[in-house]
């Protein structure tokens, strides 16, 4: 089951790193880890630095929806802060976050500067 759940997460961020360049963003890098937190897709839009949250869940777009929480985008911004201050990514004064989200049926959304 663990098993599946990986490749199921695996198809789901390719399918998202596929939807957000076709939206015209540059991806940087995939699951960049800062101490405890990780950033899914560090991408970039022009001058503006976008770290980009995927949840994908079987039920539908609205579990996903609720899976991205006030403290998951705390986790998210702390995790740039980190990568910023190791000097693994060039201080930017644009940030944004945007979310991607994928149904069980692999119909995927992008939801920009949440």
């Amino acid at each position: 089951m663990l098993e599946e759940s990986k490749r199921y997460g695996r198809r789901s961020e390719s399918l998202a790193v596929a939807l957000v360049e076709q939206g015209g963003l540059t991806v940087l890098a995939r699951n960049v880890r800062a101490g405890n937190d990780e950033i899914d897709i560090l991408a970039s839009d022009g001058p503006v630095l976008v770290l980009v949250e995927v949840k994908a869940r079987s039920r539908g777009f609205e579990t996903a929806d609720l899976a991205f929480t006030h403290g998951k985008r705390q986790r998210l911004m702390r995790a740039w802060r980190r990568l910023v201050a190791e000097r693994r990514v060039r201080w930017t004064p644009a940030v944004r976050c945007d979310l991607v989200l994928i149904d069980g049926n692999g119909q995927a959304t992008h939801i920009r500067d949440v």
